[in-house]
């Protein structure tokens, strides 16, 4: 959730007159976004840049932004590996979405520095999965099939005097990526949107949706919006407004905190991401280390946060076993069955863009680029997302089977790690 307009709110809840209205209770506009996400504010902004008349609706209270905004580092592809993009694309749709990636990463930076944000770290490093060696042959062999410039390797000794592990047997870095604190960014967002003559309306849940005509309709509590355009930009709240779009969508879970071990420290300030299924990230910050875990169910109290980071952690680094643990909390992101982002229109005047993932500002950036192309300019760059639609991609896993799903990952992951050692001792 994020910064809305609450006077524009109290005017549309109580079924004032507001601008556009056409009667007590009703407004029109050329689009309605629903939800104040990242995606639907940069939409909002980008459309409303291009003199069109926007309204965002957003069922929040307002709030300082989404909690999960405290820090990302932004790269070009997706929130993928080359390896994965190109697993699930091929060669010409994978190079034409990391294309799309690369030039919204570019106007993502851009955005932020003009909002006032500066980067803390610059650059990311890959570190293999279990497969070892093996990950960042295949890392860099997918990238030179994607026409992307090779990166740099790092050996072992030099790996690990930057991330304070030897863990690994090597690794990849790449120069292009920036890390932000994102604190207040969606506040600032949703000002500059506002600014452009955007009326975002917050505590206005969307109950119900008619959007298969001409005009699309959308039913609030108190208010009904009636629109040429609708585009679904959040995640909560779908099964009333666009079931076939919630149904598409899973969730994966994660831990993150801070630790401040005493007997390791790294000299770098790049995210570092393994590979893998179930791979960590995590990043060295003013001498504590932050990470992020992959788990199988949500985690709501900080304390069981804290029991999951020590222990998938200390595989990397012994000594978290005992470390102390900071700002633990469990989180969830919006999932794909392809692990690409939602982005398209399943027929005229109807846009999506959900299931951001970790790299939710590239990706809102991408998203409200390419669906403002095609809304304003008759653009058909968003079909190259076509293979991936929201109708294409249902959720085939029920919920009770994710547990499962993310334990046959980790067991694919000690397999390969094991097959990988045995290899190695075998070369010896």
């Amino acid at each position: 959730m994020t910064f809305v307009d609450e006077r524009a709110g109290r005017r549309a809840a109580h079924g004032a007159p507001t601008p556009g209205s056409l009667a007590r209770g009703e407004m029109e506009c050329e689009v309605c976004i629903v939800g104040a996400t990242l995606a639907g504010l940069w939409l909002a902004l980008g459309l409303a840049l291009r003199g069109r008349d926007v309204v965002v609706l957003d069922p929040g209270e307002g709030d300082a932004g989404d909690p999960l905004l405290r820090r990302e580092t932004l790269r070009p592809g997706l929130g993928l590996t080359a390896t994965a993009l190109c697993a699930v694309a091929d060669r010409d749709t994978a190079r034409r979405l990391h294309h799309f990636s690369q030039t919204a990463y570019m106007r993502a930076v851009r955005l932020l520095e003009a909002l006032g944000f500066a980067p803390e770290a610059e650059g990311f490093i890959h570190v293999p999965g279990p497969r070892g060696r093996l990950d960042l042959i295949d890392e860099a062999a997918s990238r030179d099939t994607l026409g992307l410039q090779g990166l740099a390797t790092l050996g072992a000794g030099h790996i690990a005097a930057l991330i304070g592990t030897s863990a690994f047997v090597g690794a990849l870095h790449d120069p292009q990526a920036a890390t932000y604190s994102l604190t207040g960014f969606p506040r600032r967002l949703a000002a500059a949107a506002s600014a452009a003559g955007a009326r975002l309306l917050p505590r206005t849940p969307v109950v119900g949706a008619d959007v298969n005509g001409v005009r699309k309709y959308l039913t609030c509590p108190t208010l009904r919006v009636r629109a040429d355009h609708v585009a679904f930009c959040m995640e909560e709240g779908l099964a009333a407004a666009a079931p076939w779009l919630r149904r598409a969508l899973g969730r994966g879970f994660f831990v993150e905190g801070v630790f401040a071990p005493r007997d390791t420290s790294g000299t770098a300030d790049e995210t570092v991401r393994e590979g893998g299924q179930r791979g960590l990230a995590f990043a060295w910050q003013a001498g504590k280390l932050r990470v992020r875990a992959p788990t199988a169910t949500h985690t709501v109290r900080a304390g069981a946060a804290a029991v999951v980071l020590r222990r998938q952690g200390s595989r990397l680094f012994p000594t978290l076993r005992r470390a102390v643990t900071g700002e633990a909390r469990g989180g969830s992101i919006g999932t794909t069955v392809h692990g690409l982002p939602l982005i398209g229109s399943p027929r005229p005047g109807v846009w999506y863009a959900v299931a951001l993932g970790h790299q939710a500002v590239v990706n809102a950036a991408m998203a409200a680029d390419l669906i403002t192309a095609a809304m304003v300019d008759r653009d058909d760059a968003i079909q190259a997302f076509a293979p991936f639609a929201a109708e294409r991609s249902r959720q085939v896993v029920p919920a009770l089977v994710r547990p499962v799903a993310y334990w046959m990952g980790h067991l694919a992951d000690a397999a390969e790690r094991r097959r990988a050692e045995e290899n190695d001792r075998a070369a010896r």
